[in-house]
């Protein structure tokens, strides 16, 4: 089992952690903060990730693409200043993907062949202190 033990020595970083292995004791340092940090999966050396936090305005439209980092993972879905957003995770560094939506209204008739082809329901927003009612969902495939 491999475990990270943290060291209260600085190096050119905010901590420096130290990588243990149980069964062949110090495979190496991690350093966070720095442009390296320890795949322990694959027991080499990784690029470090930067996380942030960004947003996307959600067009009013049947289905629609959004391009996003490789790997964004959708946070919320909400009416900020009478527009739609979703709030997303995203690794900074790296490659972009195009990810589809289709949103409805309460009472909508759904244009889906199946479930399955409805997507994954992503949130729901009200607009308009209530008066309208959203429903959104991150398609696989173009309905």
């Amino acid at each position: 089992m491999t475990k990270i033990n943290q060291n209260s020595q600085k190096v050119n970083s905010p901590i420096r952690f130290e990588l243990v292995d149980e069964d062949t004791k110090t495979l190496g340092d991690v350093i966070l903060g720095n442009v390296q940090e320890f795949n322990s999966g694959k027991r080499e050396w990784a690029p470090m990730k930067e996380y942030s936090i960004w947003k996307f305005e959600i067009p009013i439209k049947f289905y629609f693409e959004i391009e996003m980092p490789v790997c964004a993972r959708i946070l919320s879905f909400q009416e900020q200043g009478c527009n739609l957003f979703i709030w997303v995770i995203v690794d900074v560094n790296a490659a972009t993907e195009t990810r589809a939506f289709s949103i409805y209204a309460t009472g909508q008739p759904l244009l889906s062949s199946s479930m399955e082809h409805l997507g994954e329901y992503i949130g729901t927003a009200q607009q308009d202190h209530g008066q309208f009612v959203w429903h959104l969902f991150e398609v696989k495939k173009k309905i």
